[in-house]
Order: structure tokens, then sequence, then C-alpha cells
């Protein structure tokens, strides 16, 4: 019967310590993409895109992923779709997304990406050269450049959140009509579209792997004090 219970609770320990290390986090890259493929799993996260294939495009040496077809065939066009799921929860650390411009360099306008997840959205809209703004955000998230957002640069933007946004099954990314601010009437004819760079997440155990670690850190204190 002890011999028994040992290997219990070393099975359970070994399932369950192993269980926590498949939550570290995750990085998706753009470059991870197969083009002229709708549907692939990176990081355990189901990607799919809508109404085209995937097309990765390349900026100041930053490579994103958008869909073919639209008004630009390498980039999320409005109403164009790129979406990520997957049965088990995770949570989201940081989004990097590409060539997202504030006009007027490439006739653009500021340009608007609309992130949804379960339960709510994020609007990302670039506003200058180096700036940019966020609405509907956690509170503490913040957006910086990484790349600036002029005919030289690759117009990229880093959102971080103060800690992982709360755990989720699904995140969508797509463009929204930009805002013409002072743009001429010429400018504002071109509007909102960008690439996905990064996408760091961390999977969440499920309830019955929670449960398994429990066990295996029980089941070692009770081994540990069997010896004493």
């Amino acid at each position: 019967m002890r011999h028994l219970l040992k290997i219990v609770i070393a099975a359970a320990a070994t399932m369950a310590f192993s269980a926590v290390a498949q939550a570290a986090p995750i990085t998706i890259n753009g470059a991870d993409f197969t083009n002229g493929t709708n549907n692939q799993v990176i990081g355990g996260i189901t990607w799919s895109s809508a109404p085209g294939n995937f097309q990765t495009k390349t900026v100041d040496g930053f490579t994103g992923v958008g869909i073919m077809g639209g008004s630009t065939n390498d980039e999320i066009d409005i109403g164009e779709t790129l979406t990520g799921t997957s049965a088990n929860p995770f949570a989201i650390k940081s989004i990097t997304l590409g060539v997202l411009f504030d006009g007027p360099e490439f006739n653009d306008v500021n340009e608007v990406a609309k992130i949804t997840f379960d339960g709510g959205y994020i609007l990302l809209t670039a506003t200058g050269q180096t700036d940019a703004t966020l609405t509907n955000a956690p509170d503490g998230t913040s957006v910086t450049s990484l790349s600036a957002a002029t005919s030289n640069g690759g117009g990229v933007w880093r959102i971080d959140f103060a800690s992982y946004l709360s755990p989720v099954t699904s995140v969508s990314f797509t463009a929204l009509n930009g805002d013409c601010g002072n743009h001429s009437t010429g400018n504002c004819s071109n509007q909102s579209d960008f690439t996905l760079v990064q996408m760091v997440a961390k999977p969440v155990p499920e309830p019955a792997s929670l449960a398994l670690l429990g066990l295996g850190l029980a089941g070692i204190g009770l081994a540990r004090r069997r010896r004493r």
C-alpha cells in the first residue's frame, strides 16, 4: 500500500508540474504564419483569416501578418478579420501591431485597429509619428512606439497590459474607418489597415490541472512528513 501511495504521489506531482510548465508565456509572431493558408495552429491557438488567406509583410525589419485581398493584399483591411481561438483560456500580456500610420504618409488617415476579445474590445489609433491612443483599454494599459509612423518607419506599436488581460478564449483583429483629422479630402480616401506583428500570451491551466497540482503538492508534503 505504501509503495502504491508513493507511485500515485510521484505521478500526480509529475503531471501537476508539467501542467504548470505548459503555462509559460508563448509568443506568436507574424513570421510564424504560412502564406496562402487561412487556418493554422500557433502557440496552441487556432488562427483563421477571412475572407482571404494569410499574407506576411515586412516593413523596417518588423514582419507582420495580414490578409490577402482587400485594398492592400497584405494587411488587415476594413471588412477583413484575423482571429485566434482556443478551447483552453489564455491570458494576453502584449500585442504588437504594424504599419498603422497617422497620415499623411502613404495618403493615410489616423488609422484605427480594433482588437476584440471575450467580453470587450480595444481601439488603437495612430495620432502621430510616435504617438497613439487607446480606447476602452483596462487601467494601466500602455502603448509604445517601436518604429515611427513615417514613410521610412514601420508604424509599429506595442500594447502592454499592466497585468495579463483577463483569460479569454478568442481574440480578433480588424480595421475601422480612420480619423480624417486635419487631412485633406484626398488623404481621407485611404482608410485603415495594419498587420499583427506579435502577441505574447500565457495559457491558463484548466481546473483539473490546478486540482492535480494541489494533489501533487499535498503528496509531496505528505511524503516529507512520513520521512520525518
